[in-house]
């Protein structure tokens, strides 16, 4: 069952809050009527300081670059969500 997003901020840290923002943001300006863990991975990798990114940088296959890693995630995600419903 979905949460609404002010009730999901109050249980998390203000960095989480932060990222929560941004997956919402993604959502809205994909159209989409729900925020999914897909929005929620797009935005955690485009922080600043993007703590998912560096968690695969660290965990990265010595077989391909990390970039090219990167790469192929963010092309990943963006077919995942361009399949997600857009509201009407």
């Amino acid at each position: 069952m979905p949460s609404p997003v002010t009730v999901a901020r109050q249980c998390l840290t203000p960095e989480a809050s932060n990222a929560l923002d941004e997956a919402v943001g993604v959502a809205c300006r994909r159209g989409h009527a729900q925020t999914t863990s897909l929005h929620a991975v797009s935005a955690l990798l485009s922080l600043s300081s993007p703590p998912l990114r560096e968690a695969c940088a660290r965990a990265r296959n010595a077989t391909y670059s990390s970039r090219l890693q990167f790469k192929a995630l963010d092309l990943c995600l963006s077919v995942s969500l361009d399949r997600v419903p857009s509201s009407q």
